[in-house]
């Protein structure tokens, strides 16, 4: 409420010793913190990979918070031994609790024919609510998404819940534009290494579709393995279920379904990936711009994060060729009115 300075030595006599001493010592204070906070101020920065007050991790180009200790990598895709970041992203999708982490994809070419594309508001006010709904992750194929994304999720440095990490999983000629937007992560496909890329300053996850393919990267990344993400994405159960039983358990799994499957699909399937080691759930098409961006992602991460029942009724299992499954029936069906147009 007050401004505390030192006082005139005339004042010395008039002024009670204690509280004097009471005065100095908040001005001590006072001042003690201010030193603090500067190490915690915004400041221009260049690519680097923080990790931010509720573990996640981000790389921006742009302001962020300096932070002793900050981490930044290099990944190259010649490199004998591949690097895969801090481990920053692991962290923040794989829980020591066990508990599933739900990722997000927002993908504005799985909206509905003719439908307007988001303004850039529009975009910073659904990435504010993903975080206040406590998704895990933002993904997504568009550069140009990643630099908003990235650009609002920084806003939330400080605040709970802070940002959460917007990983790139798009063409690999775009991956140096997303990162110099500010991507958290990039998705690399195990069928890239080798490609003769340049070095770029990200954290890595690996796309695999065999056990093969996952040898192949472990291989490569070599002690660099416990910090590492693997996206599997196959196109049988058979081949999911073996692909992760080839993945190191320190590694955090993500697995991919698709969003508004008929009789849930996606939550029993995901449940079910769990029983194989999955950490983190990947939900392809939660958020294409619509209205319903918000509240199915609620749904979603309510759904795979709370401590229900996890019975299910099995009615059996199928792949579909992207490698997204259903195919165990839940107890309720969810209508969503974006796959009702579809279907119309």
């Amino acid at each position: 409420k007050y401004l505390l300075l030192p006082f005139p030595s005339h004042w010395h006599t008039k002024v009670p010793k204690v509280m004097r001493l009471r005065n100095e010592l908040l001005l001590f204070l006072l001042l003690g913190a201010a030193s603090h906070s500067s190490a915690f101020q915004l400041s221009p920065s260049p690519l680097r990979l923080d990790v931010g007050p509720n573990g996640h991790g981000y790389v921006s180009r742009s302001r962020v918070a300096s932070r002793n200790g900050a981490k930044k990598m290099t990944m190259s895709l010649t490199n004998a031994a591949v690097g895969t970041g801090s481990g920053a992203l692991k962290s923040v999708l794989k829980k020591a609790s066990k508990v599933l982490t739900v990722c997000v994809e927002y993908d504005e070419s799985a909206q509905n024919k003719g439908a307007p594309s988001l303004t850039t508001l529009e975009l910073e006010t659904l990435s504010m609510q993903i975080r206040k709904l406590k998704a895990a992750a933002l993904w997504t194929s568009d550069p140009g998404k990643v630099s908003i994304f990235t650009s609002e999720q920084e806003s939330a440095i400080g605040n709970f819940p802070g940002p959460c990490p917007v990983v790139f999983d798009g063409a690999l000629d775009q991956i140096e534009n997303a990162v110099s937007a500010g991507a958290s992560a990039v998705v690399i496909d195990a069928g890239s290494l080798g490609s003769g890329k340049e070095e770029y300053e990200s954290e890595v996850v690996w796309r695999v579709s065999s056990a093969e393919d996952a040898e192949r990267v472990i291989s490569a990344i070599g002690d660099n393995v416990e910090k590492s993400c693997f996206l599997v994405e196959c196109n049988t159960m058979d081949k999911t279920t073996e692909t992760l039983a080839a993945l190191p358990k320190a590694a955090a799994a993500i697995a991919s379904v698709d969003a508004m499957q008929p009789e849930d699909e996606e939550v029993t399937a995901a449940r079910l990936f769990k029983k194989f080691g999955c950490a983190s759930i990947l939900v392809r098409g939660a958020c294409v711009g619509d209205d319903e961006d918000v509240d199915y992602t609620g749904y979603i991460v309510e759904e795979l994060t709370s401590k229900k029942s996890s019975e299910f009724n099995f009615s059996g299992l199928t792949g579909s060729a992207n490698g997204h499954f259903g195919g165990v029936a839940s107890s309720e069906t969810s209508k969503w009115r974006r796959v009702q147009s579809v279907n119309a």
